[in-house]
């Protein structure tokens, strides 16, 4: 496993409120990033991740891509010359992923294989893949390894049926034990604690720290129980 590393998603919907965000978190110490979603570069462009690259810390482009090889190959490889540390593509793409990843191998820009959402459940999985949450995860998972990606996005609590895959894991919808189950869109949650002991090596997590009263003082507190 690779040395832990959390983003902050920064999902204001104002420009100028993220970067802000980003400047006051900077100065908090410990292994941690920002994550930059879809909407935010198209709406802003480029510009805008190389403003969140300036705070000098890594940096997650959340593009979760799946269209043919020219077209990712052309996104990661702007990406990587950028010197992005992150970004996605679905699994599903299968066999499509592997030349655009190899584009970049080499590179600081690691492309992670999203399996299945947090925003998704057993209903959903069964449904369009007609397997269970679990079974898909395990089955994504597979085939973005196969495929040449540098990890998977998975739910926390689906981390024991990847175990023996050897990749980097990054699991999203990260909620501290105290902030409880808030209404959001995020179906399938864990702690920092329990995403970190059951193999994850990379937390996102958004809503408990920028919509906090303290965003600094709930950054430090999520790092905290990633140690814990």
């Amino acid at each position: 496993m690779s040395e832990r590393l959390l983003y902050v998603a920064l999902d204001h919907n104002e420009r100028e409120q993220n970067l802000t965000l980003a400047e006051q978190l900077s100065e908090v110490a410990g292994q941690f990033g920002y994550k930059v979603n879809l909407d935010h570069v198209i709406l802003w462009g480029l510009d805008y991740v190389r403003d969140v690259q300036s705070q000098e810390k890594p940096v997650f482009v959340d593009l979760k891509v799946n269209n043919g090889p020219r077209t990712m190959s052309n996104i990661f490889t702007t990406l990587a010359e950028m010197g992005v540390n992150h970004t996605n593509v679905w699994a599903f793409a299968d066999g499509l992923i592997k030349p655009a990843v190899k584009a970049v191998k080499g590179s600081e820009t690691k492309v992670l294989g999203v399996t299945i959402t947090t925003r998704f459940d057993d209903d959903y999985c069964q449904r369009h893949f007609g397997r269970s949450m679990r079974q898909s995860v395990r089955h994504f998972a597979q085939v973005a390894v196969e495929n040449g990606c540098d990890g998977i996005i998975l739910p926390g609590n689906c981390l024991d049926t990847v175990q023996d895959i050897s990749t980097s894991k990054l699991v999203p919808g990260i909620r501290p034990e105290e902030y409880g189950r808030k209404p959001d869109a995020q179906k399938q949650v864990v702690t920092p604690h329990e995403a970190i002991i059951n193999g994850a090596d990379i937390l996102v997590c958004g809503s408990p720290i920028y919509k906090a009263p303290n965003p600094t003082e709930s950054l430090q507190n999520i790092l905290s129980q990633m140690q814990g």
